[in-house]
């Protein structure tokens, strides 16, 4: 996971950190530290991709309740980077399927 996570943009790295550690919080005493995982960012820059991160984390389930109703997927990869731009697709990909398994 963290291979994939430096493989990735910043951005990416910031939300795939986010979502291991929001999933194994109960199950692991030691989180990711996403500073150690990502290097070359200064402070300011690493709390920018956390908080960029953490809005598309916050809009899974809306896009998973658009999943579950009328739009198509382009349709909804679309909105996403227009509201979250500068992710890779792998993360759009995550964030969708997080917030498909959410609102079923």
């Amino acid at each position: 996971m963290i291979e994939n996570a430096r493989a990735g943009s910043a951005l990416d790295a910031a939300y795939v950190v986010a979502d291991f550690n929001r999933r194994c919080r109960m199950l692991r005493e030691e989180l990711i530290d996403l500073e150690k995982t990502i290097s070359g960012l200064v402070p300011s820059e690493v709390e920018t991709v956390k908080r960029k991160a953490n809005a598309l984390h916050a809009d899974e389930g809306y896009f998973g309740e658009r999943h579950w109703t009328d739009k198509k997927r382009e349709e909804i990869y679309k909105e996403m980077r227009d509201r979250h731009p500068g992710f890779g697709p792998s993360s759009y990909e995550l964030a969708l399927h997080r917030g498909i398994i959410a609102m079923r």
